[in-house]
């Protein structure tokens, strides 16, 4: 899902309409792919402003929430490679939208945790305190992660590697809240504070769940005006029952590998200049040796997704602009742990920032997840025309 926002004419009363432009872009079938735009006012909406999704003057099923300052908008669409396709949004006071869709995506909040119900299919469990950042992940028969992950890491200049969340750590949550509750989409919102021995630093993380796909997608932005942030990270321990570990890396083509015990696997991404160059390394995790690395017959830049299989489950993950902060990584460990990192960042950005999508389907992959990793990557496009 990719987050646009566009700006239309104050309030109405009166309904009024303009358009949204959906295209597919990285030439990819999509299936009932998740479709988010927010639409902001000059003024913030009044209460009672409605709203709908039309295409061809046929009201669709969506999801509209009043923000502060406009109104956030999701459904989901098919389209064929390179399709475009234009909506309708009608909005006023006029408008009579249509019944929301079934319930699907659900959050309950609880006293330590949040639960994020899928329907009947999957929960996700997820600690305020973001210690180890997923409790658990379960269909009716299965589980996607093992216990004691060390979640969300952070690496400042003046200090050791952290862990939000465990005691006595200098990363901790400070708030949380549910974003956005709804059949078609849920979010959740963190803040992150971290200490240092200059001034703590602020971050959020987002997650969100989509009804039409089973991943959660993770946006982690650090604000760093003085550029103390060395490295950040998610280290999860994936759920991987028998041997071996299939792991399949896309590295320029397509890397994959079985995983004997006490081996590891890690793609790397170095920015050198303009140039993304990667090397993908497997075996002892203190003795790695190069496994394929680019060359002239694998010119392409690592795209930075992998799968994570056993015979039953696969997790895909998908990390957007791998390779461009020097020293970018995934490694996975032949018992399913998954370490991505983001770093080492050299420039001085105001804003740091990682997103990752977490993909659980059922094996085989072809199957069960129904959208490749490079989709994930490349979201559908929106564009927005007030009339």
């Amino acid at each position: 899902m990719m987050l646009w926002m566009f700006v239309v004419g104050s309030a109405c009363h009166a309904a009024e309409r303009g358009e949204l432009t959906v295209s597919e872009t990285a030439g990819i079938r999509r299936f009932s792919y998740p479709v988010q735009a927010d639409v902001r006012f000059e003024e913030p909406p009044p209460e009672g402003m409605k709203f709908r999704l039309l295409h061809e003057g046929e009201p669709l099923p969506a999801q509209f929430r009043i923000t502060d300052d406009g109104v956030s908008l999701d459904f989901d669409a098919s389209f064929l490679p390179q399709e475009s396709r234009t909506y309708e949004i009608e909005y006023g006071d006029d408008v009579a939208p249509l019944d929301e869709p079934p319930p699907g995506m659900h959050v309950a909040e609880h006293d330590d945790h949040y639960l994020v119900k899928h329907t009947q299919y999957l929960a996700w469990k997820i600690p305020k305190t973001l210690r180890g950042f997923l409790d658990s992940v379960t269909t009716p028969d299965l589980e996607f992660v093992r216990p004691a992950s060390a979640g969300f890491v952070v690496k400042l200049r003046d200090r050791d590697l952290h862990h939000i969340g465990i005691e006595n750590s200098p990363a901790q949550v400070t708030g949380s809240r549910i974003a956005k509750q709804g059949p078609i989409q849920c979010e959740l919102e963190f803040d992150v504070e971290l200490k240092n021995s200059i001034r703590p630093l602020s971050s959020r993380i987002r997650l969100s769940f989509p009804r039409s796909k089973s991943w959660v997608l993770v946006e982690w932005t650090i604000e760093d005006t003085e550029n103390l942030v060395e490295q950040c990270g998610i280290d999860v321990n994936l759920n991987v029952v028998g041997t071996p570990t299939l792991v399949d890396f896309g590295a320029g083509s397509f890397v994959y590998a079985p995983l004997a015990p006490e081996q590891s696997f890690l793609m790397k991404g170095v920015r050198i200049g303009e140039q993304k160059e990667w090397v993908v390394l497997r075996g002892p995790a203190d003795k790695l040796e190069p496994y394929v690395v680019r060359s002239a017959a694998f010119p392409a830049p690592a795209e930075g997704w992998a799968h994570v299989m056993d015979k039953d489950r696969c997790t895909a993950i998908s990390v957007a602009d791998f390779g461009d902060a020097s020293g970018d990584t995934i490694q996975i460990d032949d018992d399913g742990r998954t370490q991505i990192t983001r770093g080492e960042f050299k420039e001085k950005l105001q804003t740091k920032s990682l997103k990752v999508w977490y993909h659980f389907v059922t094996m085989p992959v072809h199957v069960g997840a129904a959208t490749s990793p490079q989709s994930m990557l490349v979201p559908l496009k929106t564009a927005w025309k007030p009339r």
